[in-house]
């Protein structure tokens, strides 16, 4: 929709990644709620991928157990996990309707065909 490309036209979009790496978990759980709803548009999904989001969401998938040394518990953050891992695998859905040339994806005119190709081992390898 229009907040979607106003995020990517504005260049928020990495500005917002960055903020994945706050100690703060409620910014963190917010990013991933954001990257999460931006991952469903084609356009959006391709400014997450160069803005090289793909190695911040898998971060913020593996943070979602979070440890407390003090109590030598963990636990776990499943709001985190969920946005974190919806937002992956909406981009590993639309590499992969690409690559099979099943659906119709735009991601193919935003981004080069090497990084494209690349999104799922990007998610696999974090």
């Amino acid at each position: 929709g229009w907040i979607h490309s106003q995020i990517v036209n504005e260049d928020a979009l990495p500005a917002i990644i960055e903020l994945s790496a706050s100690t703060q978990s409620d910014v963190r759980l917010a990013v991933a709620q954001i990257l999460s709803s931006l991952s469903v548009a084609p356009h959006t999904r391709a400014a997450i991928v160069e803005a090289k989001g793909l190695s911040y969401l898998v971060q913020l998938l593996v943070d979602t157990n979070l440890v407390d040394s003090e109590a030598s518990h963990c636990e776990w953050d499943e709001p985190l996990a969920l946005a974190a891992g919806n937002a992956l695998l909406q981009l590993a859905a639309g590499a992969m309707a690409h690559a099979s040339g099943w659906g119709k994806s735009s991601m193919s005119d935003s981004v080069a065909p090497d990084k494209r190709d690349n999104v799922i081992n990007d998610i696999v390898q974090g």
